[in-house]
């Protein structure tokens, strides 16, 4: 990687603002498309530790990831269906640039298969991406802007390619892509591009079931859809970023689920998690 661009990154990573707050700027840190010989670098073994989310109070014992895949050409077609479409990626190094938020700051290469197979792309469940592609022929600060899911990839090495099955998302709510969503200003592309990044946000979220405890017994409360969940390198899946299902961070999730249930005493809940899962290929 070019020592100004990975600089420029790292600086990011040093900001006293949260990563998704800096996802805009990542942006247009890493939108130039060519890692020039990151590519065939040697990806640095990540060690789980514990960290404080930036999104919550929640303690998570795996950093939280943002993603960065580069290329150097995009086509943008219908996939057959309504709202869906087929993103073909040329040009693509042979790993995924990945770093996180302090207090780790780390900057690292995954090989970009193992990255594909392990982040959870599913269509019930796919994560959320912003794509960054330059015009055909135009300025290079020319640039158009695409909130999405994406799902279904399949990677080429020897080509070098790089499909996704994409959706649009037209009204983004969330926090995570908030620094490019404002540039979004419709839902179309050409159907093909110049170089550009596509950053990809952590693991989708999981699901979870909260119980109670009456009378000595555990009683199911209901299910919870919003469970956190981070990328594990040493598993190569995503996991809970929370591994402590008695915490106070599920507890009050399933409080936020079921107030009418679940209550606070003696500073803690008394709803807990179990059977918490990721999203998985």
């Amino acid at each position: 990687m070019d020592p100004v661009r990975f600089d420029t990154l790292t600086r990011l990573l040093g900001n006293r603002t949260s990563r998704r707050t800096t996802f805009a700027a990542a942006a247009a840190a890493a939108l130039t498309p060519v890692l020039a010989g990151a590519q065939d670098a040697t990806p640095v073994a990540i060690e789980a530790s514990p960290v404080a989310s930036p999104e919550s109070d929640l303690t998570a014992d795996f950093p939280v990831f943002l993603f960065v895949q580069t290329f150097t050409q995009g086509s943008w077609e219908p996939a057959g269906e309504d709202g869906l479409f087929s993103l073909t990626l040329s040009g693509v190094p042979t790993g995924t640039i990945a770093f996180s938020d302090r207090p780790e700051r780390i900057v690292t290469l995954v090989p970009m298969q193992k990255f594909l197979d392990g982040l959870g792309f599913t269509p019930s469940n796919p994560p959320n991406a912003a794509l960054v592609a330059m015009r055909e022929g135009e300025d290079m600060s020319d640039q158009e802007v695409l909130v999405v899911e994406l799902f279904s990839p399949e990677y080429d090495g020897v080509a070098g390619t790089l499909t996704y099955t994409a959706r649009v998302l037209q009204d983004y709510g969330a926090s995570g892509l908030a620094g490019l969503a404002p540039n979004q200003t419709d839902s179309q592309l050409p159907e093909s591009f110049a170089g550009g990044t596509l950053l990809i946000d952590d693991c989708s979220d999981g699901n979870g079931v909260c119980y109670q405890k009456l009378n000595g017994e555990d009683v199911i409360v209901g299910n919870i859809g919003n469970v956190g969940c981070c990328y594990d390198w040493g598993a190569g899946n995503c996991e809970p970023c929370n591994r402590d299902t008695s915490s106070q961070y599920y507890g009050a999730l399933c409080a936020d689920a079921y107030p009418d249930t679940c209550s606070h005493s003696d500073g803690s809940w008394d709803c807990y998690a179990d059977a918490v899962s990721c999203p998985i290929v």
